[in-house]
C-alpha cells in the first residue's frame, strides 16, 4: 500500500496548521494568565517554556501510541474535540488555580500554575501531529516526505499564531475571547476531520457531536466577571494594567502585572511620594532647569509636580499606550510637553531637543527594562542632554549587602559614562537592608544640592531633611559590580531576587499565606 492519495490531504494538513497556531497562541496567552499573580519575570518564562516543551513531548508520545494502537482518523476526531473542550473551560478556572498556587512562591507557584493550566491542552494538541501523520501514511517508504510536509504546515501555523496573537489579538480581545476563538478553531478542525472521514460509517453520530461542540463554543457564557469595587483592568500588549481604589485608605493605585507602580489620592491627584520628592531634588541641583525628559510615565505625578511647583515643562516617552491612557483617564494627567509612545533609547537618538535633565523611571513587570541601563543606553541619553545636564534614575532593588549586586553594577555603569554620581535611598522610613527605591543622579557637572531653593514649609524641604544623612552616606558592604553593556547585561537577573521579595508581599500572596495559615490551624 502507498501513501493515501485522496481528498483528505488538504483537511489533515489544515488541522496540523491549526494545531501549530493554537500551541503558540496558547503559550503567549498563558503568560498573560499567569502574570497577575506571578508577574513576567525570567522565572515565569522558564516555567512556561518548561511546561510547553514537556507537555508537547508527552503529547507526541501519546499521539504516536494512539496512532499505532487505534484508527488514527477516529482518534484524531476525539483528540481535537477534547482540545476544544479544554480551551473552552480554561477561563473558568484559571484565576482559581493561580490563586491557590500563590502560597508556593513565585518559582514553584508559576511552575505549578502553568502545568495545571497549559499542560492538559498542550498535551492534547501535541497528539495532533502524530495522528495526522498516521491518518495520511500507509507505507513506511513515504513516511519521511509526509512527516516533513505536515511539520511544515504545523510550523507555519505556529509562526502565524505567534505573530497574530502578539501583534493583534491581545490588543483586540480579552484572554477569554481568545481562548474561545482557539476552541472555535478546534471545532473547525473537527469538521475538517469529519469531512475527510465522510465515507466511513457512523456519519450521523459524528455530525451530532460536531453540532454539540459548535453549540458549546457559540453559547457557553464567557468567564463571569467578579465585581470589584473601584477596580478596572485595561488591555495592554505589555502586561496587565490595573487601577484599584481603596476607600478605606483613601488611595488609588496603578498596578502593572499585579505590582503597585504609583499611588495617589482617590481624586487621582493628591499624593506624597518619596520617589517623586527624591526626583524633584534635581531642581535644587540645577535651579535654572527648564526642560526635562521622562522615560516612563506611570501615573504622571513626577511630570505634574515639576510643572505645578516649578513651571518646568517635561516631555514623556512611554512605550505602553495603555499606561498613557490610564494616566489621563484615572490620574488626571495633563502634560505641557510632548507625550511620545515609543522606546526611550530610540527617542533619545532621534530627537533634536536638548534637555537639562533626563529622568529614567521605567519598569517592565518584574524587572527594569535592562536595555535602558547599559553603557550604550547612557550614551544615548547623553546625546540629548545639555553639557552639564543630569541623568536621574529610579531603581527598585537592595541598597546594601551582598544582595545589592544590581545597585553596584548600575553604579559602575554610570561611573563609566559620567564624571559625578550621587546615590541614596529614597525611602527614609524603610529599612535599608530590604528592597527600596534607590535614586541615581549622574552628570559631568556638579551634583550639589542647594537647600536654600526650598520653601521652609514645603514637603520637599521636609523630605530633604529626612534624607540629608543618606546623601552623605556611602555603603561599604557592596559586592563588586560589573559595567552593563548591550553585549553583557544581566540587569534583569541581578534584580530578580528583589522583585521576588516584592511579589511575595503582593496581594495574591498575602491572601494565599493567610488562607494557608488558617487551614493549618484548622488541621
Amino acid at each position: 500500500m502507498d501513501l493515501a492519495r485522496d481528498s483528505s490531504a488538504t483537511p489533515i494538513r489544515l488541522v496540523s496548521f491549526a494545531s501549530g497556531f493554537t500551541v503558540l497562541a496558547l503559550e503567549i496567552v498563558g503568560a498573560r494568565m499567569v502574570a497577575p499573580a506571578f508577574g513576567g519575570s525570567i522565572y515565569v518564562w522558564a516555567a512556561l517554556l518548561t511546561t510547553t516543551l514537556l507537555s508537547l513531548g508527552v503529547g507526541y508520545a501519546v499521539g504516536g501510541f494512539l496512532s499505532d494502537r487505534f484508527d488514527p482518523r477516529r482518534a484524531l476526531e476525539q483528540v481535537v474535540g477534547i482540545a476544544a473542550l479544554i480551551l473552552l473551560a480554561l477561563p473558568f478556572y484559571k484565576s482559581s488555580v493561580a490563586s491557590a498556587a500563590a502560597s508556593l512562591g513565585v518559582r514553584a507557584g508559576a511552575l505549578v500554575t502553568t502545568g495545571l493550566l497549559l499542560g492538559p491542552p498542550l498535551v492534547t494538541l501535541g497528539c495532533v501531529l502524530p495522528l495526522c501523520l498516521g491518518a495520511r501514511v500507509r507505507a513506511v517508504d513515504r513516511l519521511g516526505r509526509e512527516f516533513g510536509t505536515l511539520s511544515l504546515w504545523s510550523t507555519a501555523g505556529s509562526v502565524l499564531g505567534t505573530l497574530s496573537t502578539g501583534f493583534y489579538l491581545l490588543q483586540w480581545l480579552s484572554l477569554s475571547e481568545i481562548l474561545r476563538a482557539l476552541a472555535g478553531a478546534m471545532v473547525v478542525c473537527l469538521a475538517l476531520v469529519l469531512w475527510s472521514n465522510r465515507r466511513r460509517p457512523g456519519r450521523p453520530r459524528r455530525a451530532s457531536a460536531l453540532a454539540g461542540y459548535a453549540a458549546l463554543v457559540a453559547f457557553v457564557p464567557f468567564e463571569p466577571q467578579v465585581a470589584s469595587d473601584g477596580a478596572v483592568t485595561i488591555p495592554s500588549l505589555y502586561g496587565e494594567v490595573r487601577v484599584e481604589d481603596d476607600r478605606r485608605s483613601g488611595h488609588r493605585t496603578l498596578f502593572l502585572d499585579g505590582l503597585p507602580n504609583s499611588r495617589v489620592g482617590l481624586d487621582g491627584r493628591s499624593s506624597e511620594s518619596d520617589v517623586v520628592y527624591g526626583l524633584e531634588l534635581v531642581t535644587a541641583m540645577r535651579p535654572k532647569l527648564r526642560r526635562v525628559l521622562f522615560i516612563g510615565l506611570g501615573a504622571g505625578r513626577g511630570v505634574e509636580v515639576l510643572w505645578n511647583s516649578h513651571g518646568i515643562v517635561s516631555d514623556v516617552v512611554e512605550i505602553d499606550p495603555s499606561v498613557v491612557r490610564v494616566a489621563r483617564e484615572y490620574f488626571q494627567f495633563e502634560s505641557q510637553g510632548a507625550v511620545v509612545v515609543g522606546d526611550g533609547r530610540r527617542f533619545c537618538r532621534s530627537t533634536s531637543q536638548c534637555y537639562d535633565a533626563v529622568v529614567l523611571d521605567a519598569f517592565s513587570g518584574d524587572s527594569h527594562p535592562y536595555h535602558l541601563l547599559s553603557a550604550e543606553a547612557l550614551e544615548d541619553y547623553r546625546s540629548c542632554l545639555a553639557p552639564d545636564g543630569v541623568l536621574a534614575c529610579n531603581l527598585l532593588t537592595y541598597a546594601s549587602g551582598e544582595r545589592a549586586r544590581l545597585r553596584a553594577s548600575v553604579a559602575a555603569t554610570f561611573r563609566s559614562a559620567f564624571a559625578n554620581l550621587s546615590t541614596f535611598n529614597a525611602n527614609p522610613r524603610r529599612d535599608s537592608s530590604g528592597v527600596c527605591n534607590l535614586l541615581f543622579f549622574a552628570s559631568d557637572g556638579p551634583l550639589d544640592i542647594a537647600p536654600e531653593t526650598f520653601s521652609d514649609d514645603s514637603g520637599l524641604a521636609s523630605y530633604y531633611r529626612s534624607i540629608v544623612d543618606a546623601l552623605a552616606a556611602s555603603p561599604t558592604d557592596l559586592p563588586p559590580g560589573v559595567v552593563l553593556t548591550d553585549d553583557h547585561n544581566p540587569a534583569d537577573l541581578l534584580g530578580a531576587e528583589a522583585f521576588l521579595d516584592i511579589r511575595r508581599e503582593s496581594k495574591p500572596f498575602r491572601v494565599a499565606r493567610r488562607r494557608w495559615s488558617i487551614e493549618a490551624v484548622a488541621r
